[in-house]
């Protein structure tokens, strides 16, 4: 018979294991936000699988974590644009999910990584929205619409970042649980400057922030025409227009035609240590996109104490409050984007001062991914006591 502290390591050892789940986590690419879901994983004591899918550029340069595996799989080499493109892969999909033997499965977007794992009939399924696919993309087309259905039809739960997202699954799908939480940033990386830089209107340069990729979704084309409206009144102004894109070929010939090349800054896409520096350089935040969920770009911008120009978008609304702690122009709207920096660039020292208090607390309060992503292991100790 084994001794009674033998027996009581031997049940707190099969507690532990019972405890770790197997995740099977699909998404298109690694981008850093992948990397966080990954690492929160792993930090609540689960092994996770990333099975990368899409033919696409990868931006992220961090490794996964110990206790995170790369799967070797089809989908890493294929297209995946459309629904149809799920169709070829599923074979080796099934092949993954038998090899990795999966407690439960993580997959977005919603019509193409979603749509794999729905299809491979495996349960559960935590369904991932990246706000486009929804926003954008749920009803693009039969084929999307279909998809849409699908997907959210077969998982246990639904996983997004805004109240607008929340409410489109919930059109899809009414009875289905959605878990709505901000995806936040690291409030330690993300702080305002010290000592703090002095109000836009006592410099003799302003500094305005993009982060965004230079897709049509992101709107680079209006910040530039308002960038450039705003600039012929007032000298002063600077656009630092961090990224790249598909959009690269009209963004520089937009520079050369207007003659911007000294106003305008373009340093690529800013690696992770030097990210938040960047920001503290910036005095105004500013984001032209047709839609978002909560942009994780801008809360690092409010964490950083900056005033923000974004568009009148429902998730940006939730976080800036017109003419109080930044500006919502109107969407596609050059002249609205001008009008509001031109007005930022006017801000006196006490002004500024209030927004940058406001902000801050508001993304100590709201977006802080160290608190919110606990939401997400709260929902897998769920699921694993379901099993």
């Amino acid at each position: 018979m084994l001794p009674a502290e033998n027996f009581s390591f031997l049940h707190f050892f099969i507690s532990y294991l019972q405890n770790i789940m197997r995740i099977l986590y699909i998404s298109r690419g690694y981008t850093s936000h992948d990397h966080r879901f990954i690492c929160k994983m792993v930090d609540g004591g689960h092994e996770v699988w990333h099975a990368r899918a899409g033919n696409i550029a990868i931006h992220e340069t961090r490794p996964l974590p110990a206790g995170a595996h790369l799967v070797l799989w089809d989908g890493t080499r294929a297209a995946l644009d459309a629904p149809r493109d799920a169709l070829p892969l599923m074979e080796d999909l099934l092949r993954v999910i038998r090899e990795v033997k999966p407690d439960v499965i993580q997959a977005g977007p919603v019509q193409t990584c979603g749509l794999m794992a729905a299809l491979s009939g495996f349960r559960p399924l935590v369904i991932m929205s990246w706000a486009s696919d929804m926003l954008e993309d749920a009803e693009r087309d039969a084929e999307w619409r279909w998809a849409t259905h699908f997907a959210l039809d077969r998982a246990a739960s639904a996983l997004c970042d805004s109240q607008v997202v929340h409410q489109k699954i919930a059109e899809f799908a009414p009875a289905l649980r959605i878990l709505e939480f901000p995806w936040g940033i690291d409030l330690k990386k993300f702080a305002p400057p010290h000592p703090a830089r002095p109000a836009p209107a006592n410099s003799q340069t302003i500094t305005f922030l993009s982060t965004r990729s230079w897709e049509p979704i992101y709107g680079v084309d209006v910040l530039l025409r308002g960038f450039a409206l705003a600039r012929g009144q007032d000298a002063r102004l600077r656009l630092v227009l961090a990224g790249d894109g598909t959009m690269a070929h009209e963004v520089h010939r937009f520079i050369q035609k207007h003659d911007l090349a000294t106003a305008i800054a373009l340093p690529g896409r800013i690696n992770n240590a030097q990210i938040g520096t960047t920001f503290q350089n910036a005095d105004v935040y500013a984001s032209c996109s047709y839609n978002d969920g909560s942009s994780v770009s801008l809360l690092e911008a409010m964490a950083t104490g900056l005033p923000a120009i974004v568009t009148d978008v429902p998730s940006n609304a939730q976080w800036v409050r017109h003419d109080e702690n930044g500006w919502l122009a109107r969407k596609g709207d050059s002249e609205d984007v001008a009008r509001w920096m031109l007005q930022a660039a006017r801000l006196d020292e006490a002004r500024r001062e209030a927004i940058r208090q406001t902000n801050r607390q508001i993304a100590e309060a709201r977006a802080d991914w160290g608190k919110n992503s606990d939401a997400l292991l709260k929902m897998y100790e769920e699921i694993r006591d379901k099993k």
